[in-house]
């Protein structure tokens, strides 16, 4: 319960970040990430926890590398934060439920409000919506 809570509150922070200047302060997500490890530590997660907790992460490195950032950097460290306080199964589900939920968005805005190809949406909001989702629904 305290790392998910923990947890919110930082994609939370970031979440606002990213709505009103549309960049992440890497301290904001470092501190969450060092507050994650020291979770783990606590509750004897050291194992190889940790590097499954970067499979998603970096799978979105090299999306956010061949798509010339469509998903920013700051964005993948952040994915790389929530693995230290989620399982790997429950990040990749918060993953696909925040692609589904942007892509679905981002179609609206292009059909209904005929935004062009090149207007940008913050993804922080919609990894927060999917955490939530993943958290309270699944």
């Amino acid at each position: 319960m305290i790392q998910t809570i923990t947890a919110g509150i930082f994609l939370t922070i970031q979440a606002i970040f990213d709505i009103k200047i549309k960049k992440l302060p890497n301290i904001v997500t470092f501190v969450g990430s060092i507050f994650g490890i020291f979770l783990m530590f606590i509750k004897n997660q050291m194992t190889i926890s940790i590097m499954i907790a970067f499979l998603p992460a970096v799978i979105c490195f090299f999306f956010a590398k061949i798509s010339r950032e469509a998903i920013g950097y700051g964005d993948v460290y952040l994915i790389g934060m929530l693995g230290f306080y989620c399982s790997i199964t429950e990040l990749i589900m918060i993953c696909e439920i925040s692609f589904m939920l942007a892509g679905i968005i981002a179609l609206i805005l292009l059909v209904v409000f005929r935004k062009n190809k090149q207007y940008e949406i913050p993804f922080v909001p919609f990894l927060l919506a999917g955490f939530l989702i993943e958290e309270v629904f699944i």
